[in-house]
Order: structure tokens, then C-alpha cells, then sequence
């Protein structure tokens, strides 16, 4: 009987992870605050966007789950 080992994929951090997926998450985030018309109330938005897309990011991730799997969901 032949053993296979499997090797696990080192845990990447999620900052690095998030870090990698925010050009893309913000551009989803810009698209749908379109339509504000004042620019500090859409920075305001956009900014409250990521950071709640990064605690939900880190809550799958600390599940075990794939956030990058679930971004445009989370935007």
C-alpha cells in the first residue's frame, strides 16, 4: 500500500491576502456609490465599505473559509 501526503498550503495572512483583492474590491465598491454626488460623502462610504469588507474578510477567514472565493459578495 502506497501513504500520499498531502502538504498543506501555509497559512497566508489575511492582511497580505485582503492587501492583494482591495484594487478589486474597491472598484465594485466605487461602482455602486456611483450615483453620490457629494465626493467627501462617497470617500466617507468607500472608506466604511473596506472596512467592513476587511472584518468580514477576517471572520471567513478565521471560519477556515476562502474569502477571496466571496469578494465581489462582501463588496
Amino acid at each position: 500500500m502506497t501513504s500520499v501526503t498531502l502538504k498543506a498550503e501555509p497559512a497566508l495572512d489575511p492582511r497580505s491576502v485582503f492587501a492583494s483583492c482591495l484594487p478589486r474590491f474597491s472598484a465594485c465598491a466605487r461602482y455602486h456609490l456611483g450615483r453620490v454626488r457629494c465626493p467627501d460623502t462617497r470617500a466617507d462610504l468607500l472608506a466604511e465599505a473596506v472596512a467592513l469588507g476587511w472584518r468580514h474578510f477576517c471572520r471567513l477567514h478565521a471560519r477556515g473559509r476562502n474569502p477571496e472565493a466571496f469578494l465581489s459578495t462582501l463588496a
